[in-house]
Protein backbone atom coordinates (compact mmCIF):
# COMPACT_ATOMS: atom_id res chain seq x y z
CA UNK A 1 0.00 0.00 0.00
CA UNK A 2 0.88 3.48 -1.26
CA UNK A 3 1.95 6.32 1.71
CA UNK A 4 -0.73 8.50 2.15
CA UNK A 5 0.95 11.51 0.37
CA UNK A 6 2.34 9.29 -2.78
CA UNK A 7 -1.79 8.36 -3.12
CA UNK A 8 -2.61 12.50 -2.58
CA UNK A 9 -0.21 13.41 -4.64
CA UNK A 10 -1.19 11.07 -7.99
CA UNK A 11 -4.81 12.74 -7.46
CA UNK A 12 -3.10 16.39 -8.60
CA UNK A 13 -3.43 17.18 -11.68
CA UNK A 14 0.14 17.62 -12.32
CA UNK A 15 0.39 14.11 -11.95
CA UNK A 16 -2.31 13.32 -14.32
CA UNK A 17 -0.81 15.48 -17.04
CA UNK A 18 2.53 13.87 -16.65
CA UNK A 19 1.26 10.21 -16.26
CA UNK A 20 0.20 10.41 -19.34
CA UNK A 21 3.01 10.43 -20.83
CA UNK A 22 4.86 7.42 -19.45
CA UNK A 23 0.79 5.06 -19.94
CA UNK A 24 1.70 2.13 -22.21
CA UNK A 25 -1.26 3.08 -24.96
CA UNK A 26 1.11 6.67 -24.94
CA UNK A 27 -2.11 8.64 -24.20
CA UNK A 28 -0.52 11.30 -24.51
CA UNK A 29 2.39 13.41 -26.50
CA UNK A 30 5.15 15.79 -25.01
CA UNK A 31 3.77 18.70 -26.97
CA UNK A 32 -0.09 17.83 -25.41
CA UNK A 33 1.32 17.83 -22.26
CA UNK A 34 3.04 21.07 -22.39
CA UNK A 35 -0.21 22.42 -23.52
CA UNK A 36 -1.87 21.22 -20.47
CA UNK A 37 0.31 21.54 -17.94
CA UNK A 38 1.35 25.46 -19.47
CA UNK A 39 -3.05 26.18 -19.10
CA UNK A 40 -3.11 24.83 -15.39
CA UNK A 41 0.27 27.14 -14.86
CA UNK A 42 -2.27 30.24 -16.34
CA UNK A 43 -4.69 29.30 -13.84
CA UNK A 44 -2.41 29.67 -11.20
CA UNK A 45 -1.47 32.98 -12.08
CA UNK A 46 -5.02 34.19 -11.81
CA UNK A 47 -6.20 32.63 -8.26
CA UNK A 48 -6.40 35.00 -5.54
CA UNK A 49 -3.12 34.36 -3.90
CA UNK A 50 -1.51 33.41 -6.91
CA UNK A 51 2.51 33.51 -5.89
CA UNK A 52 1.44 30.53 -3.06
CA UNK A 53 -0.90 28.29 -5.87
CA UNK A 54 1.58 29.43 -8.66
CA UNK A 55 4.41 27.79 -6.42
CA UNK A 56 2.69 24.64 -5.23
CA UNK A 57 1.62 24.17 -8.79
CA UNK A 58 5.36 24.29 -9.81
CA UNK A 59 6.72 21.99 -6.85
CA UNK A 60 4.09 19.61 -7.02
CA UNK A 61 5.00 19.34 -11.06
CA UNK A 62 8.60 18.29 -9.76
CA UNK A 63 7.14 16.06 -7.17
CA UNK A 64 5.20 14.03 -9.71
CA UNK A 65 8.26 14.29 -12.22
CA UNK A 66 10.46 12.80 -9.75
CA UNK A 67 8.09 10.08 -8.28
CA UNK A 68 7.15 9.29 -11.54
CA UNK A 69 11.21 8.75 -12.32
CA UNK A 70 11.58 6.63 -9.54
CA UNK A 71 8.74 4.10 -10.72
CA UNK A 72 9.14 3.81 -14.19
CA UNK A 73 11.64 1.65 -15.87
CA UNK A 74 14.80 4.06 -18.08
CA UNK A 75 13.59 2.08 -21.03
CA UNK A 76 10.60 3.75 -20.75
CA UNK A 77 11.38 7.15 -19.44
CA UNK A 78 11.53 8.94 -22.77
CA UNK A 79 8.89 10.94 -23.26
CA UNK A 80 9.34 12.57 -19.33
CA UNK A 81 13.16 12.92 -20.92
CA UNK A 82 12.07 15.16 -23.52
CA UNK A 83 8.94 16.53 -21.30
CA UNK A 84 11.77 18.36 -18.99
CA UNK A 85 14.15 19.29 -21.73
CA UNK A 86 10.62 20.82 -23.66
CA UNK A 87 9.75 22.93 -20.58
CA UNK A 88 12.90 24.17 -20.02
CA UNK A 89 12.84 26.06 -23.84
CA UNK A 90 8.83 26.76 -22.29
CA UNK A 91 8.82 30.54 -21.00
CA UNK A 92 5.65 31.83 -19.46
CA UNK A 93 3.97 34.91 -19.88
CA UNK A 94 1.19 36.80 -17.02
CA UNK A 95 -1.41 36.86 -19.35
CA UNK A 96 -2.14 40.51 -17.59
CA UNK A 97 1.27 41.88 -17.67
CA UNK A 98 2.98 40.02 -20.61
CA UNK A 99 5.89 39.48 -18.52
CA UNK A 100 7.92 36.54 -18.31
CA UNK A 101 6.66 34.44 -15.08
CA UNK A 102 8.78 33.96 -12.40
CA UNK A 103 9.21 31.94 -9.30
CA UNK A 104 11.18 32.25 -6.72
CA UNK A 105 13.42 34.51 -8.59
CA UNK A 106 13.86 32.27 -11.64
CA UNK A 107 11.66 32.36 -15.07
CA UNK A 108 8.66 29.71 -15.10
CA UNK A 109 9.63 27.13 -16.01
CA UNK A 110 13.02 27.77 -18.28
CA UNK A 111 14.63 28.25 -15.03
CA UNK A 112 13.52 25.53 -13.53
CA UNK A 113 12.24 26.98 -10.27
CA UNK A 114 11.97 24.65 -7.07
CA UNK A 115 13.35 21.43 -8.91
CA UNK A 116 16.80 21.46 -7.43
CA UNK A 117 15.50 21.76 -3.93
CA UNK A 118 12.57 19.79 -4.93
CA UNK A 119 14.96 17.06 -6.08
CA UNK A 120 17.64 17.57 -3.04
CA UNK A 121 14.92 17.27 -0.47
CA UNK A 122 13.30 14.10 -1.60
CA UNK A 123 16.42 12.27 -1.79
CA UNK A 124 17.95 13.50 1.27
CA UNK A 125 15.18 12.26 2.78
CA UNK A 126 15.14 8.86 1.41
CA UNK A 127 11.32 9.50 0.01
CA UNK A 128 12.30 7.94 -3.59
Amino acid sequence: MDPVWITELQARPQFTILSKLVKKDGESSVTEALQELNEYTLKMVTVTDSNKSLGNHIYYTFLSLLELVDHVRPFDQNKLVQFLVKLQQTPVSNPTSRKTLRFGGKEVWTGLPTFGYTAADNYKTGVF
